[in-house]
């Protein structure tokens, strides 16, 4: 089992949803969540609006943009230090069933400029500093 998603940032969930549903992607209306975060001296909590790509839009788990309406309860410094090393993510790679499709609902998202072919065969999507790949599953 790995990831069952992708996360990528907006400061303007009611209007990505808008903008969504104009490109004629299935799109759920942003809805509003919060989660406790446990401080050295207090329980706070953190607060997110997000907005999802409907079920079964993409074959290879979900896909949703995330608004922190309280940033700095998430990212602690403390926590973005790991024993291994690792700073970030850079590169994504996603086995989907239909890459095409994948290129498609990725192209209306984000623009088809942001979506080229890719040395593994498929596609790529350059989101920020992270590069997303997909490619059909090895069997």
């Amino acid at each position: 089992m790995g990831l069952n998603g992708l996360v990528f940032a907006t400061d303007k969930p009611e209007e990505l949803f808008g903008d969504l549903r104009e490109r004629g992607l299935a799109v759920e209306q942003p809805i509003a969540f919060s989660r406790p975060v446990a401080l050295a001296d207090r329980t706070e909590d953190a607060k997110f609006r997000v907005v999802r790509l409907g079920a079964g839009a993409v074959s290879f788990g979900r896909v949703y943009f995330c608004h922190h309406l309280t940033p700095k309860l998430v990212w602690r410094p403390a926590w973005g230090r790991h024993p291994n090393g690792a700073l970030a993510l850079a590169q994504v790679t996603i086995a989907a069933q239909d890459p095409a499709s994948a290129s498609i609902i990725f192209g209306r998202i984000f623009g088809t400029n942001a979506v080229r072919q890719a040395p593994t065969g498929v596609g790529r999507l350059v989101a920020g500093a992270v590069q997303v790949d997909w490619m059909v599953p090895e069997m």
